[in-house]
């Protein structure tokens, strides 16, 4: 199909038409489909992985081109930048301080931009300056290009950074390859290379764009803001408008916060769903228990356990409250049975039972006094509603919806048909006053 489609749309072969619409055809391209392998995505990178790319931009000991492709995989990492979108890029600008933020470099070349109206408009990618480990880490990461040769001009019009060559030191004219980015970041994360065909997922360099998504997704972050900070062009019905400066701020403060609750151990998305989330004075207490300065986390080394209090997620949180002078009383909703519909009025018989509280002697707050403390709390008033049929009603209950509905005997022609105007099939069962 996909060879018809070439040949129909761009050689011409008008007389191939019947053969792009054929419904057979279709079906049996979508049953090939089905059965190719499935789906093998790029690992997420794990916060201690991207805190061991921070340690390894700062260790003078390495190369300097070793921590010039460092700086280029945090580059893409907090930019949630493919390889190829830092292939082509116009213009490098900084804009941050000792407290933090932003890079912006502007491009063309991504791979949404197919049309050639979007190839012609700069996209800005634009780029937290504040990582998980709690530190401006562009301003390392400019260093080291400085170093390193990295021409960062106002107009770059090439890649970020070009391919080391491996003869002399310099650079060569192409930039890095997709291959060549996966392979050094398997490097520095410390990973095994894949072997072909186990069909295991491994990091690679699209695991750069996926990483922060991954977190803004762990965080709670909207999907429309997610959108944006992945530069989709579903994110809004106007796609011109993703290319727009100005409507990025916002998403990308919200990214600058996740990094930021990671970075001070508040948020760690590496954990358990219910363990993404834990207060400061978890943290502290947990902290002070461990032995270790406030404020010093590792996310990948936080686990649940009985020496410390579970860590449980914020969205667990909203649990009912013990009622002031009540305590170890549980609230429960009564029972919901049979509903009616408007055919089936109910005859309610109120039923109440009311215990003697006259030997049980409370304070002016409501609350039992110390002599009486050891006594039994009386049971509180239940009031019970049962139904009366009346003589010569029959009721019938359906088996999904509960709905009550009555019968009075309307049959035409073996069909019987209840007083709402539905027939009265086998999904309905008589009903009693005890099941009503």
């Amino acid at each position: 199909m996909s060879a018809f489609r070439f040949a129909y749309h761009v050689l011409g072969f008008e007389s191939l038409g019947p053969a792009m619409t054929s419904r057979r055809l279709a079906g049996i391209c979508e049953l090939m489909m089905s059965g190719k392998r499935l789906l093998k995505q790029a690992l997420v990178l794990t916060v201690a992985q991207v805190k061991g790319l921070h340690t390894a931009l700062k260790n003078t000991a390495l190369h300097v081109y070793d921590r010039t492709m460092v700086a280029y995989l945090l580059f893409a990492l907090y930019g949630r930048c493919r390889n190829s979108d830092l292939a082509l890029i116009k213009s490098f600008e900084a804009d941050f301080s000792d407290e933090g933020g932003y890079v912006v470099i502007h491009t063309c070349n991504h791979k949404t931009g197919r049309l050639a109206t979007l190839k012609t408009r700069l996209m800005p990618i634009i780029i937290p300056a504040r990582g998980v480990d709690g530190e401006v880490w562009v301003k390392e990461a400019l260093a080291v290009f400085d170093a390193a040769g990295v021409e960062l001009s106002d107009q770059i019009d090439g890649p970020l950074v070009h391919a080391p060559s491996s003869s002399v030191d310099g650079f060569m004219k192409r930039g890095l390859r997709s291959s060549e980015v996966s392979a050094m970041l398997r490097r520095f994360i410390n990973v095994a290379e894949p072997v072909p065909g186990d069909g295991m997922e491994s990091p690679s360099s699209h695991s750069l764009k996926a990483t922060a998504l991954s977190w803004c997704a762990r965080y709670g972050l909207s999907p429309a803001t997610r959108s944006l900070l992945g530069r989709h062009t579903n994110a809004l019905i106007e796609t011109y408008a993703i290319y727009s400066r100005d409507l990025m701020c916002a998403p990308t403060a919200e990214l600058q916060r996740v990094i930021d609750e990671i970075a001070d151990g508040s948020f760690c998305p590496d954990n358990p769903r219910s363990e993404f989330f834990r207060r400061k004075d978890q943290a502290h207490d947990m902290e002070k228990a461990a032995g270790r300065a406030p404020g010093f986390d590792d996310c990948a080394s936080v686990k649940s356990s009985l020496a410390v209090p579970s860590l449980m997620s914020e969205l667990h949180d909203f649990q009912g409250e013990e009622v002031p002078g009540c305590a170890g009383t549980v609230l429960q909703p009564p029972a919901r049975g049979p509903e009616l519909d408007g055919d089936a009025a109910l005859v309610e018989g109120q039923v109440v039972e009311e215990s003697d509280d006259s030997d049980s002697s409370t304070d002016s707050s409501g609350c039992l006094s110390s002599d009486d403390s050891d006594l039994v709390e009386p049971p509180p008033k239940v009031k019970r509603f049962r139904a009366r049929i009346p003589e010569g009603q029959r009721w019938y209950v359906h088996s999904k919806s509960h709905l009550v509905h009555r019968f009075d005997g309307d049959d035409h022609n073996g069909l019987r048909f209840l007083v709402c105007g539905k027939r009265l099939t086998e999904a309905f069962t008589l009903c009693t006053e005890a099941s009503a």
